[in-house]
């Protein structure tokens, strides 16, 4: 078929209805690089069928393929590129693969049926990006990647992933910058799995089950750049949980059950973007100490609003007046004195009731002027509340 085409360097035969290859197909196109056979109807790949092919560099398959035969990429010594994504793989065998792809950069097996990934010990020490996005995978087991020691990108999402050991690369600390679980099973974070990884720059676990976020989850991993827990069911972040990202830009904790968070999370060096859309956050005095954190500079925060109570609902956090917090605590102190002093402590108490019954209200009486009448009844509510 292409006896005369011999110098012919890109193919492809996109979208048609091709049904099988036979292995002397490409046999004369010594000097092909790339071939795209996507969106075909092709269920079965004979072995060698791109043996002669020695300069390939590019292979995409897109069809209905539903087992790789280990000598279907005999001889491509030269292969970087393999997609192999939206096919009906069930068992893919990366092991036996190796001798053939010792040059894979990028390989790809999204949107199939794979059950898991076979553990290998041979590596593909080139080999740069992995997807398995869209598959059936269910856990990731001890050394199942380890024959891919130089991996710097592992997508895996749209899974159904619910346990990940944490010596997936092995027992020996792996350099991989990019992992993608969003849209799994995840209960818990990966804690075990992220001290190994301590050059990871991005971590992407939106849409998941994770509840907690636990004390020193990242300590091992301060060159993160970018973190996302958005869309899970987290209602509780240690204080220290954030301790050793010296690096982040970026924290997404967006669409959780998260009420109220403990200041302590956020040291002065602290400065990356924070989403805190789509939460339930309690705008009592409790919150007073994140809103002083971020005073100085509230550009780091987005959509942290008020749902509860009720009246200052969808305000912005760093908007609500936080009245007589200080007095809480002062209060406190002053029933603790003796029954000597408790009269004169009562005396001096209320005159400074008073004093600041006049000033409140004078503030009040201030606000009512000056403000709207939709955003008064709101900053009276929680002024009486912290007050109270």
């Amino acid at each position: 078929m292409f006896l005369n085409n011999t110098l012919i360097e890109k193919l492809s035969l996109h979208n048609n209805i091709l049904q099988f290859i036979p292995s002397i197909s490409f046999k004369p196109l010594k000097n092909l690089v790339y071939i795209d056979l996507g969106r075909n109807e092709i269920q079965v790949i004979e072995s060698n069928v791109f043996m002669d092919i020695k300069n390939l560099e590019y292979i995409s398959f897109s069809n209905a393929i539903r087992d790789v035969h280990p000598l279907t990429f005999n001889g491509l010594i030269n292969l970087t590129t393999l997609h192999l994504s939206f096919n009906n793989i069930s068992k893919f065998p990366i092991g036996s693969l190796q001798h053939y792809l010792s040059n894979l950069r990028y390989l790809y097996i999204g949107n199939n049926f794979l059950l898991n990934i076979q553990t290998t010990d041979q590596g593909f020490e080139s080999c740069q990006q992995l997807v398995l996005e869209s598959n059936l995978i269910t856990s990731l087991q001890n050394f199942s990647l380890i024959g891919f020691p130089n991996l710097f990108s592992l997508i895996l999402t749209d899974n159904f992933i619910k346990r990940i050991d944490p010596y997936i690369f092995g027992s020996s600390e792996h350099p991989l910058e990019i992992l993608n679980l969003i849209s799994n099973n995840l209960e818990d974070l990966p804690i075990f799995l992220l001290r190994n990884l301590p050059l990871l720059k991005y971590l992407f676990l939106q849409n998941n089950k994770i509840t907690t976020v636990p004390k020193e989850a990242f300590l091992k991993n301060s060159f993160l750049q970018n973190l996302d827990l958005s869309s899970n069911t987290i209602h509780t972040c240690h204080p220290l949980s954030l301790q050793g990202l010296t690096n982040l830009r970026t924290l997404k904790l967006s669409y959780n059950n998260l009420t109220n968070l403990s200041v302590e999370m956020f040291d002065s060096s602290f400065e990356s973007r924070i989403w805190f859309y789509g939460n339930y956050w309690r705008c009592d005095c409790k919150m007073f100490d994140i809103q002083q954190r971020f005073k100085v500079n509230p550009e780091l925060i987005f959509g942290m609003t008020c749902f509860d109570p009720i009246d200052v609902r969808g305000v912005d956090v760093m908007k609500v007046m936080f009245a007589n917090y200080s007095d809480d605590k002062l209060d406190v102190t002053m029933a603790l004195s003796t029954t000597d002093a408790a009269f004169s402590s009562d005396i001096g108490a209320l005159f400074h009731d008073v004093i600041f019954f006049i000033f409140g209200v004078v503030i009040v009486v201030g606000l009512i002027i000056l403000l709207p009448g939709f955003g008064r009844r709101r900053l009276v509510s929680v002024w009486k509340n912290c007050a109270a």
